[in-house]
């Protein structure tokens, strides 16, 4: 496992690991979410390239709007 993944900024390590057990926690129930989604619509091309893309880049915007 990388060290620092996610480039967390804290000068306490402690805290960036602590960080890093809970954003991969988010990552997983998220990515349980999609899956449940994807069997519910299995022909709305979950799991393609452009689609996950999609995904990931709203995610990406939903962060920096959040945050």
């Amino acid at each position: 496992m990388d060290d620092n993944k996610y480039e967390l900024l804290d000068d306490d390590a402690r805290n960036n690991v602590a960080a890093t057990k809970k954003i991969d926690k988010a990552i997983e129930q998220f990515t349980k979410r999609l899956v449940q989604i994807s069997k519910q619509y299995p022909d709305v091309g979950m799991g393609d390239t452009a689609t996950d893309e999609a995904i990931v880049s709203e995610v990406y915007s939903e962060i920096h709007s959040a945050l």
